[in-house]
């Protein structure tokens, strides 16, 4: 992989701030393509930020094109999912990079946003993903597992909360739950995108 120009680090955020009554869903990896979880966000027309690997990404991206097609973005999320402070800048790089490079083939318009495997990273990791086009590496204040949400502080969603979920056997129940608190803490999803800028010159 040729090398990029440097540029600033990358911020990681775990929010985003803003008052509005809005809240952000992302969806990482892709190991279980459930066609009930496209239908739902599809249907009801639910922006949703992805962050995938090249396997599953690669066996299905139509699965995923329909996941997104009421809004948001497919985003690298790493080739391989692996820990990447174990990693070198230039490896963290080809990780990184090569991940957008590969939905750059199938996508007209690839995702600038990045999520670091396990939610681990080091500055490393901000200095490669800035080489990679990346605006903002995400974390999250709240999380959906077995089928419920799960919060890290509190016990309601916030305006400008990141959640996390991942493709696994049991997103269709948690989205179900995440939508019904989103509404009880009358809050919409909204695209993240929309209140990112644009990296320079995109």
């Amino acid at each position: 992989m040729p090398a990029r120009p440097a540029t600033a680090p990358v911020p990681v955020l775990s929010r985003i701030a803003t008052d509005d009554p809005v809240v952000f869903l992302t969806i990482d990896d892709g190991a279980v393509r459930d066609p009930r979880v496209a239908d739902l966000l599809a249907t009801a027309r639910i922006p949703v930020t992805l962050f995938l690997n090249e396997s599953y990404y690669l066996a299905d991206p139509d699965y995923f094109l329909r996941v997104v097609s009421g809004g948001g973005s497919i985003n690298s999320h790493t080739r391989t999912h692996t820990l990447l402070t174990n990693l070198n800048e230039s490896q963290q790089r080809s990780e990184i990079c090569g991940m957008r490079d590969v939905l750059a083939r199938h996508l007209f318009v690839v995702g600038h946003l990045f999520r670091a495997p396990y939610g681990v990273q080091n500055a490393t990791t901000q200095r490669a993903a800035a080489t990679c086009g990346i605006n903002a590496i995400l974390h999250w204040r709240a999380s959906i597992n077995s089928g419920r949400v799960q919060y890290q502080q509190g016990d309601t969603l916030r305006p400008g909360d990141i959640v996390l979920s991942h493709f696994r056997t049991d997103l269709y129940e948690g989205l179900v739950a995440f939508l019904f608190e989103a509404g009880r803490a009358g809050l919409t999803v909204a695209p993240i995108e929309d209140y990112l800028p644009l990296p320079p010159g995109q």
